[in-house]
Protein backbone atom coordinates (compact mmCIF):
# COMPACT_ATOMS: atom_id res chain seq x y z
CA UNK A 1 0.00 0.00 0.00
CA UNK A 2 2.69 2.50 1.00
CA UNK A 3 4.92 1.42 -1.89
CA UNK A 4 2.09 2.09 -4.30
CA UNK A 5 1.60 5.62 -2.89
CA UNK A 6 5.32 6.33 -3.27
CA UNK A 7 5.31 4.98 -6.81
CA UNK A 8 2.35 7.19 -7.71
CA UNK A 9 4.02 10.26 -6.21
CA UNK A 10 7.24 9.55 -8.13
CA UNK A 11 5.34 9.11 -11.37
CA UNK A 12 3.46 12.39 -10.96
CA UNK A 13 6.50 14.44 -9.91
CA UNK A 14 7.53 16.65 -12.83
CA UNK A 15 11.18 16.35 -13.77
CA UNK A 16 13.21 18.67 -16.00
CA UNK A 17 13.86 17.18 -19.39
CA UNK A 18 16.64 19.16 -20.99
CA UNK A 19 20.15 19.72 -19.69
CA UNK A 20 19.61 23.46 -19.52
CA UNK A 21 16.55 22.94 -17.27
CA UNK A 22 18.57 20.63 -15.03
CA UNK A 23 21.44 23.12 -14.79
CA UNK A 24 19.00 25.93 -14.04
CA UNK A 25 17.44 23.86 -11.25
CA UNK A 26 20.87 23.12 -9.74
CA UNK A 27 21.94 26.76 -9.98
CA UNK A 28 18.75 27.78 -8.18
CA UNK A 29 19.64 25.50 -5.24
CA UNK A 30 23.36 26.30 -4.95
CA UNK A 31 23.08 29.61 -3.02
CA UNK A 32 21.17 27.82 -0.25
CA UNK A 33 23.72 25.05 0.37
CA UNK A 34 26.29 25.24 3.16
CA UNK A 35 29.90 25.87 2.19
CA UNK A 36 32.95 24.30 3.81
CA UNK A 37 33.56 27.55 5.70
CA UNK A 38 29.97 27.45 7.04
CA UNK A 39 30.47 23.89 8.30
CA UNK A 40 33.78 24.77 9.96
CA UNK A 41 32.23 27.82 11.64
CA UNK A 42 29.23 25.94 12.96
CA UNK A 43 31.38 23.05 14.17
CA UNK A 44 33.57 25.51 16.07
CA UNK A 45 30.52 27.20 17.58
CA UNK A 46 29.07 23.87 18.69
CA UNK A 47 32.34 22.88 20.36
CA UNK A 48 32.57 26.25 22.11
CA UNK A 49 28.96 25.90 23.30
CA UNK A 50 29.62 22.38 24.59
CA UNK A 51 32.80 23.38 26.46
CA UNK A 52 31.11 26.47 27.93
CA UNK A 53 28.16 24.40 29.11
CA UNK A 54 30.47 21.88 30.76
CA UNK A 55 32.37 24.65 32.56
CA UNK A 56 29.09 26.19 33.80
CA UNK A 57 27.81 22.82 35.01
CA UNK A 58 31.08 22.12 36.82
CA UNK A 59 30.96 25.55 38.48
CA UNK A 60 27.34 24.92 39.55
CA UNK A 61 28.33 21.52 40.95
CA UNK A 62 31.16 23.08 42.95
CA UNK A 63 28.77 25.73 44.29
CA UNK A 64 26.18 23.17 45.31
CA UNK A 65 28.73 20.84 46.89
CA UNK A 66 30.71 23.72 48.41
CA UNK A 67 29.17 23.19 51.80
CA UNK A 68 29.77 19.43 51.63
CA UNK A 69 33.44 19.47 50.66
Amino acid sequence: MAAQAVAERVETTPTPHSNSERITAIEAILPHLATKADLVRHTRLLIMWYVGTQIALFAALLYVLGGVI
